[in-house]
């Protein structure tokens, strides 16, 4: 079947209209949240990484040091557009007659731009002591996970939508209710709030931010044009052969 040229831009703008239709929109808010601790004051330093200074990491809030003792949580902005952290609190012992911690109240509204993070940790020195918070009778071989025990609970606004909450499935900020210090360091590496990992040696990977959509048009036109010179080609190999 023969394709015209006028065929194959007719597609092309299709697939671009589609292309902006699927990316997200200027009022739409995309985020991950991820959780770790910091422990700065037994054997090696250890933090969560992206830390403080490291590349997208455009807003630190707190303090860091050879102190540090603390929980500590991370906000991608996984969208195309500006994401703005109207409100933000963490509530340990799962939201529910647990201490709340408002400690970045200052810093808010806060803008995170397209692909970049925002750290929240302690603003003082053992002021967000997540670990020390309640004893869950945890151990190494029997660390507390799912919200049998109360789980913490990060809440978050953005955008000028309602607070969200996020349940701290695998107890990273209490530290699975066992005093990591006693066997060495009890940093946690960053990791998705609710991805399944037992222990503090273990952390997720922090994704990429997904593409403009300016950069989906040009991909698209990109492969539209790719398609119309291999038909092209076929359309005058076969002439020369007839």
């Amino acid at each position: 079947m023969r394709l015209s040229l006028t065929s194959l831009s007719r597609a092309a703008i299709a697939l671009v209209a589609a292309a902006f239709v699927l990316s997200p929109s200027q009022g739409s808010a995309s985020f991950d949240v991820y959780v770790g601790y910091a422990d700065g004051i037994r054997g090696a330093a250890l933090f969560p990484n992206p830390w403080q200074g490291d590349p997208n990491v455009t807003h630190f809030n707190g303090v860091t040091g050879i102190a540090d003792d603390a929980g500590a949580i991370l906000i991608h902005n996984t969208g195309a557009t500006n994401l703005t952290i109207d409100s933000f609190s963490v509530t340990i012992n799962g939201g529910v007659g647990g201490p709340t911690f408002t400690l970045w109240n200052a810093v808010l509204p806060q803008v995170v731009g397209a692909g970049k993070y925002s750290i929240f940790t302690e603003t003082g020195y053992y002021d967000f002591d997540t670990s020390d918070v309640t004893n869950l009778g945890g151990s190494l071989a029997h660390p507390v996970v799912g919200c049998v025990i109360a789980c913490p609970a990060v809440h978050i606004a953005v955008n000028g939508g309602a607070s969200q909450d996020f349940l701290d499935v695998n107890h990273v900020l209490d530290t699975q209710g066992f005093d990591y210090a006693t066997v060495g360091n009890e940093s946690f590496n960053w990791r998705l709030i609710n991805s399944t990992c037992i222990g503090n040696n273990c952390g997720g990977t922090i994704g990429g931010a997904v593409p403009e959509p300016s950069t989906w048009a040009m991909l698209i036109l990109g492969f539209a044009g790719v398609g119309y010179m291999a038909y092209r080609r076929r359309a005058t190999q076969s002439a020369a052969f007839a």
